[in-house]
């Protein structure tokens, strides 16, 4: 009897040894297994899943569009506030415009000037002065006869020794000028009457052209002190005030397109071949857990680089990874710029 019991007892021992280990294999095939994984397996952004799927992570963005003004001025009016939706052409603010348009009235008046001028030029002489011309050349010719006659009488008397040599000498000099001026007075009536010489009305045409050309430049220059909106988008951010004075160059505003949201993703090398320009990315964010996002691959980078500090730990930033952009349509705007966000790739292909 003592024997059976012996016997009895060893065969549940045997029995409850073969349980443990059974309970012990199990826990390391499956939750030890699991537990090691996890405790010393890489964290990595990018896993490539068994039925052609490649989960990843990154930051949604947008792309921005500074406004700048092309000129240094204060600001006299600002029309928008961060958060507002503007239109491509749309006002967003105006500079002290005094100085420019006192240079463009300027140059208006100096190219009504300039084609005044030239008006003129091309018109030819008026009948005005015509007869002012002629008239002058009928008065010398009175002065040239009178001064030849003088001439003659002076020369007869200093033969005769009746006047000095002095006398002689002015009459000779009163003749010479009363010629010459009978000269001009000739020529202006053949200039008079044949117009200006092309030389002068091609000038006077060039000093048109130049008149326009400064005028432009002044409307330019008054014009770049409204800044508009290249694109239609959404105010980011509003950087100045109504009285500051802006500077060239200095974003006033910053634009962004919020309707289409960009995802960049890093994968790695492995990871590369399996995806391509145009494959569907499905999107979530915290802050809709229960909402999927769909976009397509626009971008992928030819170029590797180390993993950026702000995606991995410290321990993962030496691996080279490449960079792939994801478009995320948006038109209801739930997406903002800054969520993180995960995403899972369709690559198409089967997993290894």
């Amino acid at each position: 009897m003592a024997e059976e019991k012996d016997q009895e007892r060893q065969g549940s021992g045997r029995g409850a040894r073969r349980i443990l280990g059974v309970i012990l294999l199990f826990f390391f095939l499956g939750g030890g297994g699991g537990f090691a994984c996890l405790r010393f397996g890489p964290k990595l952004r990018s896993k490539t899943g068994s039925a052609g799927l490649i989960s990843a992570s990154g930051t949604i963005e947008a792309t921005e569009i500074d406004v700048c003004p092309e000129v240094g001025g204060r600001i006299v009016s600002l029309q928008v506030e961060a958060g507002e939706q503007v239109k491509a052409g749309q006002v967003i603010a105006v500079l002290d415009q005094a100085q420019l348009q006192a240079q463009v009235e300027g140059a208006r008046a100096a190219l009504a000037r300039a084609r005044a001028r030239l008006e003129d030029l091309e018109a030819g002489a008026r009948e005005e002065e015509k007869g002012e011309a002629a008239a002058a050349l009928e008065q010398a010719r009175v002065s040239r006869e009178r001064a030849a006659r003088d001439w003659e009488r002076v020369a007869a008397l200093y033969e005769a020794g009746a006047v000095s040599e002095q006398e002689r000498d002015r009459a000779r000099t009163a003749l010479e000028l009363a010629e010459a001026q009978l000269k001009a007075a000739e020529q202006r009536l053949a200039l008079v009457e044949a117009g200006a010489r092309p030389g002068v009305i091609a000038q006077a045409r060039q000093e048109v052209r130049q008149a326009q050309a400064a005028l432009a430049q002044a409307e330019a220059a008054l014009s770049r002190t409204v800044l508009r909106a290249p694109v239609s988008g959404t105010v980011l951010l509003k950087n100045f005030e109504v009285g500051e004075i802006a500077a060239p160059g200095v974003p006033v505003v910053t634009l962004a397109d919020l309707r289409q949201m960009w995802l960049r993703l890093y994968l790695p090398e492995p990871d590369l071949g399996r995806v391509k320009l145009g494959a569907e990315v499905e999107v979530s964010v915290d802050s809709f857990p229960n909402r999927t996002f769909r976009g397509k691959i626009t971008e992928i980078s030819q170029q590797a680089e180390f993993t950026p500090k702000f995606v991995q730990t410290k321990k993962e930033r030496v691996n080279l990874v490449f960079a792939v952009k994801v478009l995320v349509p948006n038109p209801e705007g739930l997406l903002k710029p800054g969520m993180p966000a995960d995403a899972v790739i369709h690559t198409g292909l089967n997993g290894s």
